[in-house]
């Protein structure tokens, strides 16, 4: 499948200052100090093209089932951001730089009535290499089932007693909406309420997942703070809706040398997961990694 698209974008400081404005209030240890794209960072760029059309549900219809397939009538109420990797391949990616997301369907596949689609992105500054500073995968469920909340998602049983919990975190309303404009995201379910609760079932609008993972990342980076490491990638899965105002823990377990898992659940409870993540930390060298 050679389905391809080049976006392009900088990668502005002041647009990840916006975002750490975001979430600062609750999260004052955070460094504000912007010397180069952290892991996660580039979620903020590189978004799908604008002269795109949208579908019904606000988002772009180029990379639906129906489109990549060319299937008419494989049509869906409701797509969801599940999982994905990153992996940053310098401790020190610049700033302010004009950069290029090349983004390739690894994989279309059918499960029962549900499809799920791959996308490849290699994030690359030309004027600074030919290599890529950031490759990710992730991958899209498009559905037709009713949202679940997530509730017989049991954690407990393999999130160990000795897991510390490194952060606490609201996802206020009006920071949903503000982080849809910060990334140029139309999807609706993030900003109508009625559109989410009438047509796709939600309670009411729900966190982005890069939102919910870029929190967790900037707590872990927190976390790391003054041990000269930093996170190298991560692997993450999204498992249950987040409703404005809710509050929840980040949840921290050294797995192994360099390795760690990190959970998103219910502030002080372990009933349901929002988000788990396997990261991976390096010592940082005096100068960037080669490429």
């Amino acid at each position: 499948m050679l389905n391809t698209w080049l976006l392009k974008d900088k990668t502005s400081r002041s647009q990840i200052w916006k975002f750490l404005q975001l979430i600062r209030p609750q999260l004052p240890e955070l460094d504000i100090n912007i010397s180069s794209l952290k892991i996660g960072d580039h979620l903020l760029f590189f978004n799908s093209l604008q002269t795109t059309r949208l579908d019904r549900d606000g988002y772009f219809t180029h990379q639906t089932p129906s489109s990549l397939l060319n299937r008419s009538e494989l049509l869906y109420t409701r797509r969801l951001w599940v999982q994905g990797h990153i992996t940053n391949h310098n401790s020190s990616i610049p700033l302010d730089i004009d950069g290029q997301c090349i983004e390739t369907i690894k994989f279309v596949k059918k499960k029962n009535k549900d499809t799920f689609v791959c996308i490849n992105r290699n994030i690359l500054m030309p004027s600074v290499s030919n290599k890529p500073f950031i490759t990710e995968l992730r991958t899209l469920l498009y559905t037709n089932t009713e949202p679940s909340d997530g509730k017989t998602r049991l954690i407990s049983s393999n999130t160990p007693s000795s897991s510390k919990k490194i952060g606490t975190f609201r996802f206020k309303r009006e920071d949903i909406i503000s982080y849809s404009y910060l990334t140029s995201n139309p999807h609706r379910i993030h900003l109508d309420s009625q559109y989410s609760q009438e047509i796709e079932g939600y309670k009411d609008i729900i966190v982005q997942g890069p939102f919910s993972l870029q929190v967790m990342l900037k707590f872990a980076d927190v976390y790391f703070k003054g041990t000269a490491t930093s996170i190298r990638n991560v692997k993450y899965k999204h498992s249950s809706p987040i409703y404005p105002e809710t509050k929840v823990d980040i949840l921290l377990l050294d797995n192994a040398e360099g390795k760690y898992k990190l959970w998103m659940v219910p502030v002080d409870s372990l009933d349901k997961t929002y988000l788990s993540a396997e990261i991976e930390v390096i010592t940082n060298t005096s100068g960037p990694l080669l490429l």
